[in-house]
């Protein structure tokens, strides 16, 4: 980089829902490696695709799982963009019948980006997802020993209360047999 800062521009956490997912994607880029910042080819690609996404807004809308699921920026396929036309949309079958060129154009975008950042993201990605996958099971351990434990305790109050119940069902017996042995 020659010292000139390089201006990508990025969409609003609260900006136009079709361009949430293009936010994830440079959220993870500077996540994964912030030196993928630095390079005028990749700032050009994003740029590219936020262009690219944000001509079909309002007419196009996207869901994409929360920001946490870093997996949902892998896309692979232009069928797996996740576009969807407002009911309410003006020229809903038009929108509809063009929704596979549409996402064909995004994805025309999102590759050239994606081809660029891959070895640096992929193993990034992969790797939060196994910290995460971690996480959860650690927090589930904790929790089934903490069952474990509340179990133990009720079954030693109830064993404690069993042992109680017996002892008095064996005086009561032992007095009914002095009874019955004296008649």
């Amino acid at each position: 980089m020659s010292g000139k800062k390089l201006k990508f521009n990025i969409p609003k956490y609260d900006g136009p829902e079709v361009l949430r997912w293009v936010r994830q994607v440079y959220d993870i880029m500077k996540e994964a490696s912030p030196t993928l910042l630095e390079s005028k080819e990749i700032c050009d690609a994003y740029n590219g695709l936020v262009d690219c996404v944000i001509k079909y807004d309002g007419k196009y809308f996207t869901i994409k799982k929360s920001k946490h699921n870093r997996k949902s920026v892998i896309i692979d396929n232009y069928e797996n963009i996740d576009l969807y036309v407002g009911i309410n949309s003006e020229d809903h079958f038009n929108l509809r019948r063009n929704i596979d060129n549409v996402k064909k154009d995004i994805f025309e975008y999102y590759t050239k980006l994606f081809d660029l950042i891959k070895s640096d993201v992929l193993p990034f990605i992969e790797k939060k997802e196994i910290a995460l996958q971690m996480e959860y099971y650690t927090r589930k351990i904790k929790k089934l020993e903490k069952d474990k434990q509340e179990l133990i305790t009720k079954l030693d109050k109830k064993i404690q209360e069993l042992t109680i119940n017996q002892g008095e069902y064996y005086e009561n017996l032992m007095k009914l047999q002095k009874q019955f042995d004296e008649l």
